[in-house]
């Protein structure tokens, strides 16, 4: 079975994957070649009521890989925080509530840099971290250099 992935650019979710998608309200792009991917961030912003885009594949890792190609890749690391009586920790960042999580330093483990972002950001100290939640794609612009961010996730 092929592995799906997702991105979102401008908070919109665009998939990879082989199979028919189940959302009827994304658009549906067959066998996109390199220049249909370069174009989604302008597809995106000429339709700003579209929810999301599925991109089909016979080969959808290839296409992931073609995509990354145009991107420099970021690593961020967050934690999803649950306290003892089930409660969860937000923070609020520019306006919206949001998850503790930022970049990895170089040469810093993945897990040490979520333990620290979190840290930095909440001031809650010894966290734990008791299980691994994946991780999310998100695509930005900086100082005009289309960046893709790799977010690992943890659970403490």
């Amino acid at each position: 079975m092929a592995r799906m992935y997702e991105v979102y650019i401008m908070n919109r979710p665009v998939s990879f994957q082989e199979n028919t998608p189940t959302d009827a309200h994304s658009l549906v792009i067959r066998e996109p070649d390199k220049s249909t991917l370069d174009a989604l961030p302008n597809l995106i912003r000429q339709h700003p009521d579209l929810t999301g885009i599925v991109l089909l594949s016979s080969n959808p890792e290839a296409l992931w890989m073609n995509f990354c190609y145009g991107y420099r890749e970021i690593l961020a690391a967050g934690c999803v925080v649950r306290n003892q009586e089930g409660a969860y920790l937000w923070i609020e960042r520019n306006g919206k509530w949001d998850l503790a999580k930022g970049k990895v330093e170089p040469e810093e483990k993945i897990e040490d840099a979520a333990v620290r972002e979190v840290e930095e950001e909440t001031g809650i100290g010894q966290l734990t971290l008791v299980g691994d939640l994946g991780k999310t794609y998100h695509t930005y612009e900086e100082n005009g250099v289309p960046m893709l961010k790799t977010t690992f996730w943890f659970l403490a």
